[in-house]
């Protein structure tokens, strides 16, 4: 405000005398206001910003929290201070912000890293609450001692599961030690049947492949977009190329856990180096995502999805047709266009909150333009609709 007056009055005296000359003593001491009056207004901002810093410092949540530490009539817990974390998250209205504590933490963590502590199975739980089996990962413990697809969970150690959720469930078969013991029982059929299993570090494969309409189409399931799955990836289409097969489709059906850039990086095989695979939209800034190599590969493209297809799946999904022609096959995909950042705190506990959108290459969000089929799948007939998209040039 002093500033704009000062400006106000020099520019006034000069209308009204715009003949006057300034000496060179007041030339230099208009200098020296100017100089002063700038630094003074770098004092304020900088006080106004250690003011902001220290807004946390007095606000309500740090005195109760005070408060309770100096008047609770009991023991504070070790972890009282992550608590309010949890607080802190829920209060963001952000459907996808979390804080997950212990196992819940440790499950994510492996999951991320597609590695877990178990006897290597897939469970799901029925809408009669019968927990089964759906997968038997290969040479693993579960495989090793027969069990098998359909079979039911009854037991774990000695004790039913009424009343536990899936991830209670899943939680007390897997675990941070190798090595250890887990005793089921299951439901075969109406047989049941008691089994000791060893609990080991189980590695699956995040990539898998298949072949149609005589081994002319290659069909590669990726499951998750883990810290291993690129590796995995080229490995496997190292190996259709040798088989000399031209149509090759990604199927990411059920696949809406990992990370972004690994889905950046497997779409840029197939693009032309400087192509847009994406764009990052924060709060302040705006990211275009190019690809830094060139192309790798060169096959026929479709990408499979479904309704649990989200984010890193639909970046793949969307950079692939958009700039390398590819089909979309299935149905909808969840419409998931958010970017999170996760921070592992010192006790692995995990915080997760969005902190911007991505878009495709040509600017569009799958959270408001979904991500729709070339090949609508109907009665599940997956198969079928990948032999079409690609009949015409088989």
């Amino acid at each position: 405000i002093r500033y704009s007056k000062i400006k106000e009055e020099i520019k006034k005296e000069n209308t009204m005398k715009s003949s006057k000359k300034y000496s060179n003593l007041e030339v230099f001491i208009l200098m020296l206001a100017c100089v002063s009056l700038g630094l003074l207004i770098g004092m304020r901002l900088n006080k106004a910003k250690d003011a902001k810093e220290d807004m946390l410092k007095d606000s309500v949540a740090f005195d109760i929290y005070k408060d309770i530490q100096e008047n609770y009539y009991g023991i504070i817990l070790d972890n009282f201070e992550y608590k309010q974390i949890s607080g802190m998250i829920q209060g963001l209205n952000d459907p996808y912000a979390r804080y997950l504590e212990g196992n819940y933490a440790l499950e994510y963590k492996q999951e991320l890293n597609n590695e877990f502590v178990g006897i290597g199975t897939e469970v799901q739980m029925t809408e009669d609450k019968d927990v089964v089996f759906i997968n038997i990962f290969p040479d693993t413990p579960a495989e090793k001692a027969g069990i098998q697809k359909g079979d039911i969970l009854v037991k774990i150690n000695g004790n039913d599961l009424i009343g536990l959720t899936l991830d209670q469930i899943v939680f007390k078969i897997k675990g941070k030690a190798t090595k250890k013991d887990v005793d089921i029982t299951i439901n075969r059929n109406g047989e049941y049947m008691d089994l000791t299993i060893t609990k080991e570090n189980i590695v699956p494969k995040s990539v898998t492949v298949n072949y149609l309409k005589d081994d002319s189409i290659a069909v590669v399931t990726i499951k998750s977009f883990t810290t291993k799955t690129l590796d995995e990836f080229k490995k496997i289409v190292e190996e259709v190329k040798e088989k000399n097969i031209s149509y090759l489709a990604i199927d990411v059906r059920d696949n809406d856990l990992g990370y972004i850039s690994v889905a950046s990086d497997i779409a840029s095989l197939f693009l032309d180096k400087g192509t847009v695979i994406y764009k990052e939209k924060y709060n302040n800034s705006e990211k275009t995502i190019k690809t830094d190599k060139k192309k790798e590969y060169d096959f026929n493209l479709a990408v499979v999805i479904n309704n649990y297809s989200a984010k890193a799946s639909e970046v793949l999904a969307t950079a692939l047709r958009d700039q390398a022609g590819a089909y979309i096959i299935g149905v909808e995909s969840k419409g998931d266009s958010t970017i999170q950042k996760m921070i592992e705190l010192e006790n692995g506990n995990i915080v997760e909150y969005t902190v911007g959108r991505w878009l495709t290459s040509k600017g569009t969000s799958v959270g408001s333009d979904k991500l729709l089929p070339n090949y609508k799948v109907t009665e599940n007939n997956y198969d079928e609709k990948i032999i079409e998209a690609f009949n015409n040039n088989i």
